[in-house]
């Protein structure tokens, strides 16, 4: 059950559970007490040590005090900044989550009647909420290595956005606040998404056929993020043009 994992729940006692987590190799996991806020930051920053933490502070004081909208500010410097990380900073009375603006780190978060979970692994809801299939995300995950757009392998789970900024009211379980970063295009620059496409499609054309091109026997395609990190699967294509005897 890789990274941070909150599980909420306002039928049992006590309704607040401590995150679980196991750190990944690549993203350590630290832990920090702020006034009024408790803290778990998943992943790396590239902002530097001292700076980072004064926005960290900044964040507490405007969590502590609910005013949603100052937080946004530090948290835009934060994703800004540029990094992989998933944060998760809890008071009295809230939950607020944010991540890095490209969602480097795969998050997923499920609504149910008692509560919520937020967390990094599929596994780790599961083994607490057992939830039927999604067999469109399933197809997906299996041609692709990832679930498209608002699906995962699981109905009623969904993915994190990239550069969110979510918030649960603890006492009734409910998302109270939700926002999400808007990526900027240059003025100008702006393609339609079927020229992209075509570029994207080419690209990946001429990788294959150089890969292939080599003479090697076979190779290894490793796919990112999510459940294939997760389970450490590879994708092994064997050219039959350049095997052995045919």
């Amino acid at each position: 059950m890789i990274g941070v994992n909150f599980f909420y729940d306002v039928s049992k006692q006590p309704a607040v559970q401590v995150p679980t987590f196991r750190p990944y190799a690549h993203y350590p996991i630290s832990e920090t007490a702020l006034p009024g806020v408790h803290c778990w930051w998943e992943g790396c920053c590239y902002l530097p040590a001292a700076e980072r933490s004064q926005q960290l502070e900044k964040l507490a004081s405007a969590a502590a005090a609910a005013d949603w909208h100052s937080c946004l500010q530090p948290i835009s410097v934060l994703q800004q900044a540029g990094g992989e990380f998933a944060a998760w900073m809890i008071t009295s009375s809230y939950l607020l989550f944010f991540n890095d603006w490209l969602g480097r780190l795969p998050v997923y978060h499920y609504q149910h009647a008692h509560g919520f979970f937020i967390g990094r692994s599929l596994q780790a809801l599961f083994s607490r909420h057992t939830r039927q299939p999604d067999r469109l995300g399933l197809a997906q995950y299996v041609w692709a290595g990832y679930s498209i757009g608002q699906r995962t392998i699981f109905q009623q789970v969904q993915p994190v956005a990239p550069g969110a900024c979510m918030v649960w009211h603890l006492p009734s379980g409910r998302l109270v606040f939700q926002q999400s970063m808007q990526l900027a295009i240059a003025q100008g620059s702006a393609k339609p998404i079927a020229e992209h496409a075509r570029q994207l499609h080419e690209l990946f054309v001429a990788a294959c056929q150089k890969m292939t091109a080599t003479g090697v026997s076979h190779w290894h395609l490793s796919l990112s993020g999510g459940q294939d990190s997760l389970s450490g699967r590879r994708l092994t294509l064997l050219p039959i043009a350049t095997m052995p005897n045919g």
